[in-house]
């Protein structure tokens, strides 16, 4: 048995579940997600997301995500771990992985894994999937149809020469809260990023039609000086975001790993990805594996 815990957004869900995805068929074994203690905490509220998905995997009891997270912090007698492995998991003791570092872990594919393991991290590079991208792909065809008050917008995104531009400010407030630590730690994209890659793009590519997707469209308006013709697209869910995002036919993204997966699903074999050389704040620490190789970094 194979758990992978998820937390964050959906980007970040899509990268654990990815990664689960390969261990289960590289290991024949089965594919659980546990879906409730990485949202125990979490600063935004936020929940399980990939029911939208045809995603391969079952969702871990609630029963047996106690047991586990006992087993992580073992507060009681030796005696009374026998006593949870036997009865919950018929004698055998479950392995913890987590996530070491940002960069590619080729330890984490290679390992046998014959029993319950239970990873936990953000494995955010595509080399933790990349041998299985077509599986991948098909797991990740959505459920429902484009709603129809999307439909017209997303004919007219296929018929053009259309650029997905995704604004994302790391405001960091929920329920009148501020997350400093974390706005702190990943940083925001501003406005000369998006200039410079808006102007990159126009010079490979004629007849642009830019459409701005993200969860500041009131600061994209005031910032963004486009010359080109542009939509703004609000209004929907984020999954219905992703699903016009997906259909353009190249991408401008900033350093949010639900912008990265909307770029990635897209089936363009010419599309131009254009990215932030540095994932977080801190442009020490090492995310070189983050971006496929043929996207562009400025």
């Amino acid at each position: 048995m194979i758990i992978i815990k998820l937390f964050g957004g959906l980007g970040n869900q899509l990268f654990q579940y990815a990664l689960g995805r390969h261990l289960s068929i590289k290991s024949a074994l089965p594919l659980f997600l546990d879906a409730e203690s990485g949202f125990q905490n979490d600063f935004y509220k936020r929940t399980y997301s990939l029911h939208v998905f045809h995603t391969q995997a079952q969702l871990l009891d609630s029963q047996t995500i106690q047991v586990l997270q006992r087993f992580q912090n073992p507060l009681g007698r030796k005696d009374k771990l026998k006593n949870w492995i036997d009865k919950y998991f018929k004698g055998i003791h479950p392995t913890f992985i987590n996530e070491k570092h940002y960069q590619f872990d080729a330890s984490i594919l290679n390992q046998e894994i014959k029993a319950m393991t239970y990873f936990s991290g953000y494995w955010q590079t595509e080399k933790y999937f990349k041998s299985i991208e077509d599986t991948i792909r098909q797991d990740l065809y959505f459920k429902e149809a484009i709603p129809e008050k999307n439909q017209w917008l997303a004919e007219e995104i296929q018929q053009k020469n259309s650029v997905c531009l995704h604004v994302r400010r790391l405001l960091g407030i929920a329920e009148g809260k501020i997350n400093e630590e974390g706005v702190k730690f990943h940083g925001s994209i501003d406005y000369p990023f998006y200039q410079k890659a808006i102007d990159l793009i126009a010079k490979r590519q004629e007849n642009l039609h830019f459409y701005i997707f993200g969860d500041v469209i009131d600061w994209a308006k005031e910032n963004l000086k486009l010359s080109f013709p542009h939509t703004f697209v609000e209004g929907n869910l984020d999954y219905q975001d992703l699903q016009l995002m997906q259909l353009c036919k190249h991408h401008i993204i900033p350093n949010s790993t639900f912008a990265w997966w909307s770029a990635w699903l897209n089936p363009n074999p010419q599309k131009i990805i254009i990215a932030p050389d540095a994932w977080f704040a801190d442009k020490t620490i090492n995310t070189q594996d983050i971006y496929p190789e043929s996207w562009i970094r400025i």
